[in-house]
């Protein structure tokens, strides 16, 4: 299931709306309550749909699947090709600062029982 709708501030700097998609169904529940000893298991793919805020027009989708040596990233441009450009040491910078596995989560205002956003 889906995220609800959010503005990413990582990726693009709040130029993109944003929902995360994880699988399977028990690393979804697992990526929905990180804490800094969560660890998503092997295989876990994590996907975060971009959707441009100014035009609502499709972005890029960017991808992280779990292995067993950490993290591999990807992007699927909104023309649906692989960008083939993608620098991965880049990606690992930034997730390496993300308070649990190389993931920084929801917004507290997307959590479940938050009451952040109220």
């Amino acid at each position: 299931m889906p995220s609800a709708p959010f503005v990413s501030q990582g990726h693009a700097a709040g130029r993109y709306t944003a929902q995360v998609r994880v699988l399977p169904a028990a690393s979804a529940t697992k990526y929905q309550s990180l804490v800094f000893s969560t660890k998503l298991p092997i295989g876990a793919l994590i996907g975060q749909f971009h959707t441009l805020r100014a035009s609502e027009s499709p972005g890029p989708v960017y991808l992280m699947k779990r292995q067993e040596d950490g993290w591999r990233f990807g992007i699927v441009r909104a023309d649906g090709n692989l960008d083939a450009e993608l620098e991965p040491a880049l990606c690992q910078r930034c997730h390496a600062d993300a308070r649990s596995d190389s993931l920084f989560g929801l917004p507290l205002s997307e959590l479940p029982d938050s009451d952040a956003g109220n």
